[in-house]
Parts: structure tokens; C-alpha cells; sequence
């Protein structure tokens, strides 16, 4: 206070100086203010961070994995984002202008679904879990997509995630309570198969008895409502853009079998169902659901020791006879489609295996695995069916056209329906 009465201050007139004198006094507590409040912010980022990080000490394992996904998804929905955005844009600007029947648009378009999916195999790569499924499952649809997308998204049939050995405790402490050392006699951690929605593991219980366990990966149903939602975003951002190529609602198809595939209580049951309905058929089997040990997220069978049935040189190793196998293969898919009316949806190689049936030599027994997904076939749609395959076999045309419109097949899908069933 006394430097503001110095001898150079005398000299100058009273309001000058009272006006210096005050400026230099708000300065001063500017200055002190400023660094006051510095300090409160310091302090609190401090508190607060020591409080955020003592909150998530507190929190179970599950607590926090929820926690950790949720902020995850907001990364993988930005970089989805981003994605849908790029994509759109390219399509906007490489057909700008350019009449829809022109070789130039041909063309363009062409390179533009080509570019678009090799973006979205890059972008399902990198989000993982459910986006892979998804891709995989965009990847079938030839029927629909146009040829760049579904031959580009097929490379990510190989995709599959792993869990490790922490993941798999801790799926195991949530669902039971325990650990699997706790549940078997032994248990291999290292998985005999992996695909993007689980692995399956080889394990042997107490009574010596050898089981496969299938185990989803952890955080699958916790990310599930918001990586759906981030993909039909994504999906209408780019059909808003180009019209001709909106394919959101194939979502709402791909997220009712995601449901079902993520409940193992679902896939329990319908093997059960399975089982109950082809046993008159000897030369089939399903195996055994151990109940005890099943869950939403942990389905526990027998284990089925066995080749995959495209692996036919090791069938033929085996002394098996190639023709036989067709044949039952068909009598098997046929009772389910025109007798039983439930289906087995996802019938691919990895998920029928065949072994020499016990007591014979060179008898063939086909095994059905996987069974989280079947349709439904109506009483009505099976008769007509039956009735289509006869008039297809004596080739009368008009009664083709006749149960296929039962079918609602008509016009011009009725040649390529109908061609279709015979070519397979």
C-alpha cells in the first residue's frame, strides 16, 4: 500500500492517481483471483478423478466391465459414424449427375460398392463382437446385395474373436458362481473352435465323462442394444443419401436371429426339440443338453468326437461310403421341411459332422450340431411345397405357377423360384 504514495507519485494530479491506485489494486486481485480459482480447479479435477477412480475400485468386475463397454461403444459408434458418413459422400459425389442407365454410372457405382465394402469389412474387423456377425450375416444375402458386397464381406467368414482365460473365469463367476476348476475335472482354456459370437471348449466332468462347452463371449449382450442401433444409423444415413441402396431393414432380420443366437437356453431347447423329432431317423443324432450347466450364455452337450462333412477324404478314410451320406443327408433335411415343419437354419459344414454309427463297420451317422437358430414351416406352406416339387417333376407349368402363388412367389420371381429348388 505505501509503494502507491512513492515521491513520483506526488506530482500527479489526485485523479490520475486515484484511478491508477484502484487499477492497480483490481490487477492485483485479478491476479489473486485467477490463481485462486486455478487452484479450485486443480483441486477438484484431483478430488474428482480420486473419487471417479474409487468408485470403480468399488464396483463388482461386472459393474465395471459395463462401465468399460459403454465407453468402448461410444468409440466403435464415432468411428461407425465416420464410416457412414464417407461412404455416403462417395457414392454422392461419383454419381452425381449421371443418368442411372448410363455405362458411366454402371460403372462408377460398381467401384463405389467395392470401395463401400471393403470399408465395412475393415470397420466390422475393428469393432468386432456383433459387427463381424453382422457382416458375416450381410455376406449370404446374393440374392439381395449387389455381387461387390456380398463377395468382399465373405472374408469376414474367417473373422472370430477369442476370450482369455480372465474372461472365461469371469463369465463362469457370473453365471455360477464358480470357477470351471470348480465345475470339472478338468478343462482345456484353449478353445477347439471359435466363431463371432462364441467358442467351445473341451472339458470332462467329475464322472469322467467328456462334454463340450460352449461359452459366449462376455460382453455380447451387453453391447447389443447400442451396436445395433449405431448399425441401423449407419444404414439409413447412407440409403438417405442413395435411395436405390437402403438395406436397414435387413437389420431388423439379422437382429431377430442375433437375438436368438445369443440365448443358449433358446439353442438348448430347440436341440432338444431336434432330438425328439429325428429319432426315428437311426442314422441322425443330436447330442445331449446337460441343463445343469446351461445358461443364456453357457451351454454344456456331450462331446462328439467326428469329421466335418465336407472333409470327405477323411470320410472316405474311414471306410464311409459318400453316396450313403447324401442320401440320408437329404432324407434328414426332408423330414424336417415336410413332415416336422422345424427347421435347422444355419446347416452349414461346420455344423454337421458324420462318425461310424456304434455296432457297425462302414454305417454313416450324421450329427447336428448348432442349433440356436430354425424356422418355422406353416402346415399349409408344407403341402404346397410337396405340391410344387411333384408338378415341378412332371414339369406342368401352370400348377408350378398355381402353389408357387400359394407360396407367394409370383410374376417375374416365379422362372427364378422355381429354378432355383431344381438346381439344388
Amino acid at each position: 500500500m505505501l509503494s502507491a504514495f512513492s515521491h513520483s507519485n506526488l506530482h500527479i494530479p489526485k485523479h490520475i492517481f486515484l484511478k491508477r491506485f484502484i487499477s492497480n489494486n483490481v490487477q492485483q486481485e485479478t491476479v489473486k483471483n485467477q490463481s485462486r480459482f486455478s487452484r479450485y480447479v486443480l483441486g477438484g479435477s484431483i478430488v474428482g478423478t480420486g473419487a471417479l477412480a474409487s468408485y470403480h475400485y468399488l464396483l463388482d468386475s461386472q459393474q465395471q466391465r459395463k462401465i468399460r463397454i459403454n465407453l468402448q461403444s461410444v468409440r466403435r459408434a464415432a468411428r461407425s459414424f465416420y464410416l457412414g458418413i464417407k461412404i455416403a459422400a462417395d457414392y454422392k459425389w461419383n454419381l452425381w449427375g449421371l443418368d442411372d442407365n448410363s455405362d458411366e454410372y454402371n460403372n462408377n457405382i460398381k467401384e463405389c460398392h467395392l470401395r463401400s465394402a471393403n470399408k465395412l469389412v475393415d470397420i466390422c474387423i475393428k469393432n468386432g463382437g456383433l459387427y463381424v456377425k453382422l457382416g458375416q450375416g450381410l455376406s449370404t444375402m446374393n440374392h439381395i446385395l449387389p455381387k461387390e458386397f456380398y463377395v468382399t464381406l465373405r472374408k469376414l467368414q474367417s473373422q472370430a474373436l477369442r476370450s482369455e482365460g480372465n474372461d472365461i473365469d469371469e463369465l463362469f463367476k457370473e453365471e455360477f458362481n464358480k470357477l470351471p476348476s470348480e465345475i470339472f475335472k478338468e478343462f482345456d482354456y484353449k478353445p477347439l473352435a471359435a466363431a463371432s459370437l462364441a467358442q467351445v471348449h473341451k472339458a470332462v466332468d467329475y464322472e469322467g465323462n467328456e462334454v463340450a462347452v460352449k461359452l459366449q463371449y462376455i460382453d455380447l449382450q451387453d453391447r447389443f442394444v447400442g451396436d445395433v442401433f449405431t448399425c441401423r444409423c449407419i444404414l439409413e444415413m447412407i440409403g438417405f443419401a442413395f435411395k436405390n441402396f437402403n438395406f436397414s431393414w435387413v437389420l431388423d432380420e439379422l437382429k431377430d436371429t442375433l437375438e436368438k443366437e445369443l440365448d443358449f437356453i433358446n439353442e438348448a431347447n430347440n436341440s432338444k426339440r431336434c432330438y425328439n423329432e429325428l429319432k426315428n431317423l437311426n442314422f441322425v443324432y443330436v447330442p445331449k443338453v446337460l441343463d445343469n450347466l446351461t445358461t443364456k450364455k453357457i451351454l454344456c452337450m456331450e462331446f462328439i468326437n467326428g469329421v466335418k462333412i465336407s472333409e470327405t477324404t477323411e470320410i472316405k478314410k474311414m471306410g464311409l461310403d459318400l453316396k450313403e451320406i447324401d442320401e440320408k443327408l437329404v432324407k434328414m433335411f426332408a423330414e424336417q421341411i415336410f413332415n416336422t415343419g422345424f427347421v435347422h437354419a444355419d446347416p452349414h459344414h461346420g455344423n454337421i459332422y458324420i462318425r461310424t454309427k456304434e455296432g457297425t463297420k462302414n454305417k454313416a451317422e450324421i450329427v447336428l450340431l448348432d442349433h440356436g437358430l430354425y424356422d418355422t414351416i406353416t402346415e399349409d406352406d408344407r403341402k404346397n411345397l410337396c405340391k410344387l416339387w411333384k408338378y415341378i417333376i412332371l414339369k406342368d407349368e401352370n400348377k408350378m405357377k398355381y402353389y408357387s402363388s400359394k407360396l407367394k412367389v409370383e410374376g417375374n420371381f416365379f422362372a427364378k423360384f422355381v429354378k432355383y429348388l431344381s438346381a439344388h
